[in-house]
């Protein structure tokens, strides 16, 4: 029995295996080719701006630190003792021309002053001694001599003895008025009109010649130094500074909520070396006015300047340029186009730029916000046109 069993399977094998390569064979013949699908073809939903042109005026923007536009130390130009102080010659108090602010004890230049005079007394007596004595001379020259005044001997005339005593009046007149001086240099004034920016005199301190009391600080007018770059300067019109001043709004970071007007007047006439720009120099009048906004000196500003109206110009957003050199438009068929621009301005959030050589027709139709993979004839889908 086993012997006819093997038999058996060594006939079924072959028969087995052919039917089960057959069995494959129509499988494989029988089985569908794989679909071939098309995806969607996508196209970039865009939100547009409608550009028109127009006149702006850019703001241009500076900064600078004010300074005094005249300030003093005060010193003395003689000696002694002060020996009274006035109550308005303290640190941030107003004096105007003349006020006196120091008074150095005068009792010394007062017996100076006493003696110069005597001295000059003097001398006049001594003048008025010499020109008799030279006029009696005179006359016996002519009476006892017989001869011409002109023949006489300089020394006989007494006109040597006349001109020395000419000379020390003068000589003590010179010495009388630079007493009379010292005298009115114990009261130290105010040269102008100011505000006291610092005091280092105390009552009953004894001080020698040059010596400083303080200082003061005009308050007619204060000044700021505005750099502009070289961009800044072609959008504001310097030529007319030196006719008609240029006004400028000044704001400090320290005083926030105020403003002050300034007026450029004057130019450097040298440019700086390290980064190329102008130096404009910006004047605020009555700058510590009481009844005003107080500016102090030293203060950090912040400048808004009016430029130069600019014609024919188109203001855009600057999540709209690309590099800053061109922008997308939108063609009439739905296509993107890259439009160069000019920039000319730049302001808080956008630029100010030309379009000098339109590469659609009409009004360009500009994409807000540009993708990076934006292509030249890439097709897009308009979804919110608006004007700009």
């Amino acid at each position: 029995m086993k012997i006819a069993r093997l038999i058996l399977n060594i006939l079924l094998a072959p028969v087995v295996l052919a039917g089960a390569i057959g069995l494959a064979v129509l499988l494989v013949k029988s089985k569908k080719p794989p679909q071939t699908v098309t995806p969607p073809k996508a196209v970039a939903r865009v939100e547009v701006v409608t550009l028109t042109p127009g006149s702006i005026t850019p703001e241009v923007k500076s900064f600078g630190n004010t300074t005094s536009y005249l300030e003093t130390e005060l010193s003395t130009q003689v000696s002694g003792e002060i020996i009274e102080l006035s109550p308005q010659f303290d640190v941030g108090k107003f004096v105007s021309k003349g006020d006196w602010l120091v008074k150095i004890n005068p009792a010394d230049y007062n017996t100076i002053l006493a003696e110069q005079k005597s001295a000059v007394s003097a001398a006049r007596r001594t003048l008025a001694e010499e020109e008799a004595k030279s006029k009696q001379a005179r006359e016996d020259w002519q009476s006892l001599m017989k001869r011409s005044i002109s023949r006489a001997p300089d020394f006989t005339l007494r006109i040597p003895q006349l001109e020395a005593a000419k000379v020390a009046l003068e000589a003590a007149l010179a010495s009388q008025a630079k007493a009379e001086l010292d005298v009115q240099r114990t009261t130290i004034s105010a040269p102008f009109d100011a505000i006291v920016g610092g005091r280092t005199a105390s009552l009953g301190e004894v001080v020698s010649v040059g010596a400083v009391l303080g200082n003061l600080i005009a308050r007619e007018r204060a000044e700021v130094r505005l750099p502009l770059t070289p961009e800044q300067s072609s959008l504001v019109d310097l030529k007319r500074v030196k006719d008609q001043p240029i006004e400028v709004v000044l704001t400090a970071p320290a005083r926030p909520g105020l403003e002050w007007k300034g007026l450029i007047k004057r130019i450097d006439p040298v440019i700086d070396t390290q980064n190329r720009t102008v130096q404009v120099i910006a004047e605020i009048e009555n700058p510590f006015d009481p009844g005003g906004q107080v500016l102090p000196i030293g203060a950090f500003v912040n400048a808004r300047i009016d430029g130069v109206v600019l014609e024919k110009v188109y203001q855009l957003p600057e999540s709209s340029v690309v590099e800053d050199s061109y922008i997308w438009c939108v063609d009439p068929k739905g296509k993107i186009k890259r439009q160069p621009i000019r920039i000319i301005a730049r302001q808080a959030s956008s630029l100010i730029a030309r379009i000098d050589e339109p590469v659609i027709p009409g009004a360009p139709r500009m994409i807000q916000r540009p993708l990076a993979s934006f292509q030249e004839g890439q097709e897009v889908e308009i979804v919110t046109p608006s004007k700009l």
